[in-house]
């Protein structure tokens, strides 16, 4: 496109022009220039033999037009505004190779703003108030140096795609590959220029990142970004020193510093980040996991290494996390699912490759969850998980995320509260575990730790949890022991299942549990003691899955002379099996006993034959004298068995 510039006045004057040496008279020249608002001086002295010039050249409040016009070829963001002014004194000397040198340059860019392209209606970079000072450049020395960079109050905003481009990038990319395609081919005019830089200040600026990529969109924004980098220069393996302190919307504070080489990439970092809202990260939590964080609070504070000199990158991280007044729900449902007041993890020591993960000490307080059976017998906590999309592998797939190991030295559970309800039954059954108190060490996924569990409880504020015993190593075939004594438990909140397989509530009673369980990688072998004290049963309820025996003779078959009835159920499976469900196979072995005790009442009392000497099947008949009406010894020995 023709672009025309209209410059006025202009003026030009020239003293003492010669083509050959006089000591002493100079030449000297004068250029001055008005362009709009826009204005330009250059003024210094001239020498013909040799051909040699020095003197000084500013340019004042240089606007976007003639801006845009001067860096199209060079740039591929379109400028929107913003002025410039430029000042150097600078020497020129003609030949072979030419010189020139200028010094005590200094450029001043007041609130530059640039889109991404012509149609673009949005501005991504303002530049606020940017300074530099000392730039010198020598051409014969192939060199450029720059003092302090200074920004106050820049504001860049970054949006990266649902392909996961960044516009950025993406526009510089593009330019370059057009660059490319008109490469001449011809060898640089020579070797590379060297540079350096004396730091960077920017003090109160702000980031703003829009990110496509999950599936809600997730929307960041930093503000009071005060930012300092050291010295550095094309010599990218020497460290540079920076220190960068900001807040989120929400006024959270993080604040990082350390230092960085480019070539070959190393970091050092210290990270202090102060009630960092987990909110505004929700999106990316939920490109793992279908969970909404409501509420919650993230502090961190240790300190990064990361080392690209070998691949792949390995690095380190140690220190010390938290989070405070969390709380999470499944979408659509306005019931938190797990919350708490605090969960602190100190210390941290995370090794990048292999992946390793350490942490000393978990301590969890006020841990409050809802977890709910489905009436299809699933359950929403397993349901978390978001499925990887069709074609890309997920973590568990790539070479990289295997081997994974962990360790968790000590978790301490304080005041937790688990409410635990089941749709299946009609009506709906809910359970508390309320008070829990306890704590699980050594939890690991390597070789040959065992870990131990203690954790005492209420139960529906009445009843007793006492579980210990010792954990294998996670993912391993190693043997787990637990023991869960269960005290005091009130039956009649247990009607919604005794109907179901039963065919009537509960109306009073007491029941005790002692379960010993044995876990071998997903095999279970489990021995549970039941004892039910005065149960008393309630109204009828109708159910398809009550079994058609006469329920009341079993129990009444099953009590002992102090209304108690102790049973041990044996439970054995496979936890990986579907069809398995650990509830269900008890409820049925139980019901199995009350069948057998009602349909065979005989064959249950052989414990009592035996003790009198006599077997289970003889008990089953009594003999008379015959032709009369009086019992014969044994049978009367029977009836008192």
């Amino acid at each position: 496109d023709r672009v025309e510039f209209r410059i006025t006045p202009l003026t030009f004057s020239f003293e003492n022009l010669a083509t050959w040496a006089r000591p002493g008279d100079i030449g000297q020249y004068r250029i001055e220039a008005v362009l709009d608002q826009q204005a330009l001086s250059w003024r210094g002295s001239f020498e013909v033999d040799p051909m040699y010039s020095r003197g000084s050249l500013s340019i004042d409040n240089l606007g976007p037009g003639v801006l845009s016009y001067l860096l199209a070829p060079y740039m591929p963001y379109q400028l929107r505004s913003g002025r410039v002014s430029l000042s150097t004194d600078y020497q020129w000397q003609a030949g072979r190779p030419m010189e020139l040198l200028t010094q005590h340059g200094k450029l001043t860019f007041d609130d530059a703003t640039l889109a991404l392209g012509a149609e673009s209606g949005e501005v991504a970079f303002r530049s606020g108030a940017l300074t530099v000072d000392q730039i010198r450049f020598d051409l014969a020395a192939r060199r450029i140096e720059a003092g302090k960079i200074e920004f106050d109050g820049p504001e860049l905003s970054l949006n990266r795609s649902a392909s996961g481009d960044i516009d950025w990038l993406s526009v510089g990319t593009r330019i370059a590959v057009n660059d490319a395609a008109v490469d001449s081919g011809q060898p640089g005019p020579g070797p590379e220029f060297g540079w350096s830089v004396a730091g960077v200040d920017i003090r109160d600026g702000q980031l703003n990142w829009r990110d496509q990529v999950p599936a809600n969109g997730a929307e960041l924004q930093l503000g009071g970004l005060n930012l300092s980098l050291g010295a550095f220069t094309d010599h990218l393996d020497e460290p540079v020193n920076y220190r960068a302190e900001a807040a989120l919307a929400s006024g959270d504070k993080l604040d990082v510093n350390g230092q960085f080489t480019m070539r070959p990439f190393n970091l050092e970092m210290a990270i202090v980040g102060d009630d960092l809202a987990l909110p505004a990260f929700e999106p990316y939590v939920q490109q793992r996991m279908a969970l909404e964080l409501s509420a919650g609070r993230l502090s961190v504070d240790g300190s990064l290494n990361l080392d690209q000199q070998l691949t792949p990158l390995t690095g380190t991280f140690n220190g010390s996390g938290s989070v405070t007044d969390m709380k999470t729900r499944l979408p659509g449902n306005d019931q938190p699912l797990l919350a708490w007041q605090t969960l602190q993890l100190a210390p941290i020591e995370y090794n990048v490759n292999p992946a390793r993960l350490e942490i000393g000490r978990v301590t969890l307080i006020d841990l409050a969850a809802n977890i709910t059976r489905n009436t299809d017998g699933s359950h929403d906590i397993t349901n978390l998980l978001t499925p990887a999309p069709a074609g890309k592998p997920t973590d568990a797939d790539t070479s990289e995320h295997q081997g994974f190991i962990f360790r968790i030295g000590e978790l301490q559970l304080d005041n937790a509260d688990v409410d635990y309800t089941d749709r299946t039954p009609k009506p709906e059954l809910t359970t508390r575990f309320g008070q829990l108190q306890g704590s699980l060490s050594g939890l690991s996924n390597i070789s040959p730790q065992q870990g131990r569990v203690s954790l005492k409880g209420k139960v529906n504020q009445v009843g007793s949890l006492n579980l210990s015993g010792s954990v294998a190593a996670l993912g391993t075939d190693q043997k787990s022991d637990l023991v869960l004594n269960l005290e005091n438990l009130e039956l009649p909140r247990l009607s919604p299942y005794s109907g179901r397989y039963l065919g009537y509530g509960i109306a009073g009673g007491k029941l005790d549990l002692k379960l010993d369980y044995q876990l071998q990688g997903t095999r279970i072998n489990a021995s549970n003691q039941i004892i039910v004290n005065r149960l008393e049963l309630g109204q009828p309820m109708a159910s398809e899955q009550t079994v058609d025996v006469p329920i009341k003779l079993g129990l009444a078959l099953l009590r002992d002379g102090n209304n108690v009835i102790e049973l041990n159920v044996p439970v054995n499976g496979d936890l990986a099996d579907p069809e398995f469900q650990m509830g269900k196979v008890m409820m049925r072995a139980f019901v199995n006993v009350l069948t057998k005790a009602a349909t065979s009442p005989f064959a249950l009392m052989g414990t009592l034959a035996d003790i009198a000497g006599l077997g289970g099947e003889q008990l089953q008949q009594v003999s008379f004298t015959p032709g009369g009406i009086e019992l014969t010894q044994a049978s009367t020995k029977k009836l008192a068995a």
